[in-house]
């Protein structure tokens, strides 16, 4: 638990910094009843992206990086927590892991998506993901 809260703390500033830049790099297929993400992206070092999540909806696909990575599932309550530099607590987590295959149900509310890179390297990350309700 200890390396989650040391993930987090950093994340929040990280999410600070990149939540002023918008959505960074990726593109993906919106409806109300699908969202499809596909990207080829390098993740700077301390760096976050994240995607927005259709509510009550099932999340599935795969996500892989060169070096390890840290993905995280938030509910918009926590995600807030984590800009203003609070703690936060992920409703799903991954951590320091090149690969993951994500089979989750997203719950009713706003949830996100969080792909951290802690490292201080640079990392490729390939993301393939289908969200549909």
């Amino acid at each position: 638990m200890g390396n989650i809260k040391k993930s987090i703390s950093l994340f929040a500033i990280i999410l600070m910094i990149a939540s002023t830049l918008g959505y960074a790099g990726f593109s993906y297929f919106a409806s109300s009843k699908e969202r499809v993400y596909s990207s080829e992206q390098v993740l700077n070092p301390r760096s976050a992206v994240y995607y927005e999540l259709l509510s009550e909806s099932h999340l599935s696909g795969t996500i892989e990086s060169s070096a390890p990575i840290s993905v995280y599932i938030f509910n918009g309550e926590e995600l807030q927590k984590l800009k203003s530099g609070e703690t936060g607590t992920p409703y799903k987590a991954w951590e320091n892991t090149k690969s993951v295959v994500l089979e989750a149900t997203i719950p009713k509310g706003d949830y996100y998506l969080v792909i951290l890179n802690p490292g201080y390297e640079s990392v490729y990350v390939k993301v393939s993901l289908t969200n549909e309700r």
